[in-house]
């Protein structure tokens, strides 16, 4: 795809028009009947071709931003068709051409101040137009009057129109880009997916070995010191590949049961625990029922946030993690906050791409895309007395 350049059509424009302005002082101009100034309309040329061998420079074209050139250009314009007859050039309207192109490529309000500069333009050329124009009667008084009026409708046309279009021409290419990096973000989570998949496949019948295995040498060597403690371990690889059974199955239904969230936190609680003996999770329930939604992606979602939270916890020497549950009017929001380091300068791409970091990687990503497809949100923060803060929002659902 050719990548649109503004710059490089804006300087073809300018040099087509600084070619018209030449012919018609070069020749063309008497046989139309314009009244040329020739020094200042020289001069005026000679400082536009000036400005348009600057423009062709890359220097120009990076330090003159579009607006600046659209500036000038209006007041060469203005200038050249002052010197030339003013409101009685029948080339007056070429004025409208910075009001189109700034319609398009500029915001409303700098297009709103290159409009407002060419009716001024047009304006002042009015009061000033040479006094053997009024000579031929009040019927082309009103003719020159009426030029101006349908000049100020036409720039009123361009903006509210033109303006407006390409407006919502840049929203929808916007959205484009919101949708492309969207799909982008859908194909790598589903990849991630595919490959945790075929992963826990093969990893639960050597798991079955390795427990077959402690067990019988649980039997042969009941005195041993360090066979007890392959217990905890063994029985949380079981889990997850249990969890991702029912998982599997749970998918299958279209319409999963709301879950309670007193259960699901519970359940995040004993799987914390498990994954990080040492860590205690201060969990601030409230005490009315609350349901959300029974997606099986939800509990590893915010068991792979306060995961992180503990693990930033445990670098700063510290055992706190707190988790507080707020119930707002239209959903829940789970507040989790950590005593660890807080967040670094990758804050703004956590969740939504993946970053080169110690613990917040490829499970945020997972858990924001999450929340984000059952409705809610994440939001990541520095909390104001150390450590970072993740705000949960979920929609509640009702039985």
């Amino acid at each position: 795809m050719i990548a649109y350049r503004p710059h490089r059509t804006l300087w073809w424009l300018r040099a087509l028009g600084l070619l018209l302005k030449a012919g018609l002082v070069a020749g063309t101009g008497p046989l139309l009947g314009l009244t040329l100034e020739l020094p200042p309309l020289i001069a005026i040329m000679a400082l536009e071709a000036a400005f348009l061998g600057l423009t062709t420079l890359p220097w120009g074209q990076r330090h003159l931003p579009l607006f600046s050139q659209l500036l000038l250009d209006t007041l060469f314009w203005g200038a050249w068709l002052h010197f030339s007859g003013g409101a009685t050039n029948a080339f007056v309207t070429l004025l409208l051409m910075p009001v189109a192109i700034a319609a398009v490529l500029l915001p409303l309000r700098q297009a709103l101040v290159i409009a407002a500069l060419t009716c001024l333009a047009y304006s002042l050329m009015m009061l000033t137009m040479p006094h053997d124009a009024h000579m031929h009667g009040a019927q082309m008084a009103a003719h020159y009057l009426g030029m101006w009026l349908n000049f100020l409708l036409s720039c009123a046309v361009l903006l509210s129109v033109v303006a407006v279009m390409a407006h919502r021409r840049r929203e929808q290419e916007q959205e484009l880009a919101r949708l492309r990096e969207a799909q982008l973000r859908q194909e790598h989570l589903l990849a991630l997916g595919t490959a945790s998949a075929q992963l826990a496949h093969q990893l639960a019948t050597p798991l079955s070995t390795l427990t077959l295995l402690h067990e019988e040498a649980l039997e042969h060597h009941p005195d041993s010191p360090y066979l007890p403690q392959m217990n905890g371990p063994l029985q949380l690889c079981q889990q997850s590949l249990n969890g991702l059974r029912q998982t599997s199955e749970r998918l299958r239904n279209d319409t999963p049961e709301p879950q309670p969230l007193e259960q699901l936190l519970q359940g995040v609680k004993s799987q914390l625990k498990l994954l990080l003996p040492q860590v205690e999770l201060d969990l601030e329930m409230q005490s009315s029922p609350l349901l959300l939604s029974g997606d099986p992606a939800l509990q590893p979602a915010l068991l792979s946030l306060a995961y992180n939270g503990a693990q930033a916890s445990l670098r700063q020497g510290s055992e706190r993690l707190a988790l507080e549950v707020a119930r707002e009017a239209d959903g829940i929001t789970l507040i989790l906050r950590d005593w660890g380091p807080g967040l670094g300068p990758i804050q703004d791409k956590l969740g939504r791409e993946r970053v080169q970091s110690c613990s917040l990687g490829v499970g945020l990503l997972l858990s924001h895309a999450t929340f984000e497809r059952l409705g809610g949100s994440l939001r990541l923060s520095n909390h104001a007395d150390g450590g970072a803060e993740a705000r949960v929002w979920l929609p509640e659902v009702r039985a």
